[in-house]
Formats: structure tokens, C-alpha cells, sequence
């Protein structure tokens, strides 16, 4: 059970670093020139869905950590 939670607690953390740095990729993103609409749309087009897929896991493993913890909430995580 702890070998688990420790994994869920890494991974859990490792996808808050990356939708933090795809958060600011999406910014980079969106504010360069575009000489066509159509460039825009199939950048958003092909970075969404990764995007999507770190938040979807974001929120997985949130709600596997916290029924691991048999939804108690505190304020002491560590």
C-alpha cells in the first residue's frame, strides 16, 4: 500500500510539472505569427490533446491518492 501511494504521489506530482510546462508552451504557442489561420488551428489541434490527457491524469491519480487516504482531508501532506 505505501510502495503505491509513494508511486501515485510521484506520478501525481511529475504531471503537475509538466501541464505546468505545457501551460506555458501553450503560451508560446498561441502568441507567435501566423501567416494562415489554418497553421494555428493545427498547432491547437496537436498539442490539446496532450495537453487534455496530463490534466485527465492530474485528476486520476488526485482521486486515487485521496480514496488511498480514505478521503480525509488535512492540512498536513507530507
Amino acid at each position: 500500500m505505501d510502495q503505491s501511494y509513494e508511486f501515485f504521489l510521484a506520478l501525481h506530482l511529475y504531471s503537475l510539472y509538466a501541464s505546468g510546462f505545457l501551460m506555458l508552451f501553450y503560451l508560446i504557442l498561441t502568441q507567435g505569427n501566423f501567416k494562415t489561420e489554418f497553421i494555428f488551428i493545427r498547432r491547437i489541434r496537436l498539442f490539446l490533446p496532450i495537453y487534455y490527457l496530463f490534466l485527465a491524469l492530474i485528476i486520476f491519480t488526485g482521486c486515487l491518492l485521496s480514496a488511498m487516504k480514505q478521503f480525509q482531508m488535512n492540512v498536513n501532506i507530507w
